[in-house]
């Protein structure tokens, strides 16, 4: 976060290129035209705003929604710095940030007496090799999510997959199509080919007890 509220100050390198298409009004090949019915973004309330849902969404609220104070959004952020060099003091000693290690892993449910020792080994050996145990506690700082959004976008892909005419897939099937919607391949890059012949050499049938009592029987 802080890396992205230092943009405010000093541009990015994609924004320096595209400042600079924009005074030259060309990009790579393609001429630039001015068009009044596009809106400019201003960059620093853009800033702002990504800023303001990330505390919101991340730290700010708790599961009931109810609003955090600032102390407790600023304490969980000190937190997570001891675990980054870039922070840590130049006389650095050998307990620094065990106190905060074990607070986040309570907030994460990760196991503390392991998680612990392995941030005094990443001390003492001075951030130069990451201990396996506190990796997990690594993970989850890195990949804590900014929105909600990826999870809309999965109950999006569900009411797609399990529609009116398919509403007899079976959950571990809807799961499956979810996970190749969402993180699968594109489908010009997948090759079908061992797939459709181990069906064809396993010869699938229908799990469903309900088709498989209607087999045998006669239409009247």
């Amino acid at each position: 976060m802080r890396r992205i509220e230092s943009l405010k100050r000093r541009f990015g390198t994609k924004m320096m290129i595209t400042n600079g298409s924009i005074k030259d009004r060309i990009f790579g090949i393609i001429n630039l035209s001015s068009n009044r019915r596009h809106m400019c973004i201003n960059a620093d309330a853009f800033i702002d705003k990504l800023l303001d849902s990330m505390k919101d969404r991340l730290f700010a609220t708790n599961a009931a929604g109810s609003v955090r104070t600032h102390d407790a959004y600023k304490n969980r952020i000190d937190e997570i710095s001891v675990l980054l060099l870039d922070y840590w003091p130049q006389d650095i000693c050998f307990d620094y940030g065990i106190e905060e290690v074990r607070s986040l892993c309570n907030w994460f449910s990760l196991a503390r007496n392991s998680t612990v020792s392995a941030s005094q080994d990443y001390v003492g050996n001075q951030g130069r090799r990451v201990p396996d145990d506190l990796y997990p506690l690594l993970r989850c700082c890195s990949c804590i999510p900014i929105s909600s959004a990826e999870c809309e976008l999965g109950f999006s892909q569900m009411n797609l997959i399990s529609t009116s005419t398919r509403n007899r897939l079976l959950s571990d099937r809807v799961s499956h199509l979810m996970i190749i919607k969402l993180h699968g391949p594109p489908i010009d890059s997948w090759n079908p080919d061992k797939y459709a012949k181990s069906w064809l050499r396993e010869h699938h049938t229908a799990d469903d007890q309900r088709v498989e009592n209607t087999r045998g029987t006669k239409l009247t």
